[in-house]
C-alpha cells in the first residue's frame, strides 16, 4: 500500500489574473444578493421611519428590479400623529433630501386636518406596488371621510413615499451587484481559486 499527495495551488482574487478576476466575478454575480436578507436593513429602516411618524403595524412588501409590475408598497392598520416625529426624522437623517420633501409634504397635508388624521392601508392584487394598495382616510375626531380632494392629496403623497422605498431598495440592490461589491466580500472573506478562476 503506498500513499499519493496531491498538491494544488490556490490563491486569493488580487493573485489572479485580469481574465481569472472576470470569470470570478461573473460566477459570483449574487454573492450579495443570493439570499433573503440583503434588504433586510434597508426595510428595517423604513419601517423605523413609518414607526416614528405613527403608522402602526406596518409591513412593507416590494417585488424587483426589471418587470413591469415591480415595485414597493406599505399597508398599516391605523395611523397617529406623533408629535415632534418630522424633527426627529431630519435630525436622524439630515441629508436625505427626498424624505425631508415627502416629510414636509406629508406634514402640510396633516396640518390641514389639524393632525387629526387616521390611515389605513390594505393590499389587494398580485403585484406590489405603489397602485397595489387601498387607502382608507378618516378624520379621527369623528370618523368621518374627508373629501375626495383629501383623499387624493394624502394617496398621492404616500404612493411617492411607497416609490422611495422601491428606489432605496433598487440602490441597495445595485450596490450590492457592482463589481466593487462583489470584489470585497470575495476578499473580505479571504476565498480562494484555481489559476482559472473556480472556487478552490
Amino acid at each position: 500500500m503506498r500513499t499519493i499527495t496531491s498538491v494544488k495551488t490556490v490563491y486569493n482574487f488580487s493573485e489572479l489574473s485580469e481574465e481569472a478576476k472576470e470569470h470570478v466575478i461573473e460566477t459570483l454575480h449574487d454573492i450579495n444578493t443570493d439570499s433573503n436578507y440583503w434588504h433586510d436593513s434597508t426595510i428595517d429602516q423604513f419601517h423605523s421611519i413609518l414607526n416614528i411618524l405613527g403608522f402602526n403595524y406596518t409591513k412593507i412588501y416590494y417585488s424587483g428590479f426589471w418587470s413591469q409590475g415591480d415595485g414597493a408598497c406599505f399597508t398599516c392598520d391605523s395611523f397617529n400623529y406623533q408629535a415632534g416625529s418630522i424633527k426627529e426624522l431630519k435630525k436622524e437623517y439630515p441629508q436625505w433630501v427626498e424624505l425631508h420633501e415627502f416629510l414636509d409634504t406629508f406634514m402640510a397635508a396633516l396640518k390641514k386636518y389639524f393632525y387629526n388624521i387616521d390611515i389605513k392601508l390594505t393590499h389587494s392584487g398580485m403585484y406590489y406596488h405603489e397602485n397595489s394598495v387601498s387607502t382608507d382616510i378618516t378624520i379621527n375626531r369623528d370618523g368621518a371621510w374627508i373629501s375626495d380632494e383629501g383623499h387624493e392629496l394624502f394617496e398621492d403623497i404616500l404612493r411617492d413615499f411607497m416609490r422611495l422605498i422601491y428606489k432605496s431598495l433598487e440602490e441597495e440592490h445595485d450596490y450590492l451587484s457592482s463589481k466593487e461589491s462583489i470584489i470585497e466580500t470575495i476578499e473580505c472573506n479571504e476565498y480562494e481559486f484555481t489559476a482559472e478562476g473556480d472556487m478552490a
